[in-house]
């Protein structure tokens, strides 16, 4: 509802009574770290969501394991928060981990190992790099269309992926198809 101010007041006060709850290493606790830093990421308080990422992080690790979805998840978050600030070494590297777990943990045709492949489309859009970047459109695309259809939202932000990454190779037919399968779907 865009009240992450007030999200930070209910999360702090739901924190301090899980941690007097639960103690410091629950798994609902990372959850609540999680939530923290999504809100903080909200208000553009980038560094202090990568803290409560991390922090969701090292619980989720030691609670599950190395390879589990929520692990993948906070992986995920800090690839976007570090995407945010501008470090894209950081952001891939976060992605790929996020790739890889979701990969082990849920096979090659998942809207999580999509989610993976977008985000590092994006982040090589963002360095500049169309052509992988259209690579990791393409896989996430024939995820997405194998496990929702044609005509999902999702698909919809994929398909807008490719067009501007071809906009960036100055193919702009090709980019113009690509906007027009996604408006289709976003019915714009």
């Amino acid at each position: 509802m865009g009240e992450a101010k007030q999200a930070v007041v209910y999360l702090e006060k739901t924190l301090g009574i899980l941690i007097e709850v639960y103690g410091q290493k629950h798994p609902n606790i990372a959850t609540t770290y999680n939530n923290l830093g999504m809100a903080y990421q909200d208000l553009g308080e980038v560094n202090q969501a990568i803290e409560y990422y991390e922090k969701a992080l090292g619980i989720d690790m030691e609670v599950y394991g190395e390879k589990h979805p929520n692990v993948a998840t906070r992986y995920n978050n800090l690839g976007m928060a570090y995407q945010e600030l501008g470090d894209a070494k950081l952001a891939i590297e976060y992605y790929e981990k996020a790739l890889e777990i979701d990969m082990e943990v849920y096979g090659e045709k998942h809207s999580n190992v999509a989610r993976d492949y977008n985000n590092l489309g994006s982040e090589y859009w963002n360095l500049g790099e169309a052509k992988q970047a259209i690579e990791y459109y393409e896989k996430a695309l024939g995820i997405l269309i194998e496990v929702y259809g044609q005509k999902h939202p999702n698909i919809a932000k994929v398909y807008n992926n490719l067009g501007h990454a071809y906009q960036a190779l100055g193919d702009e037919n090709t980019a113009n198809q690509w906007f027009n399968k996604a408006s289709e779907i976003s019915g714009a």
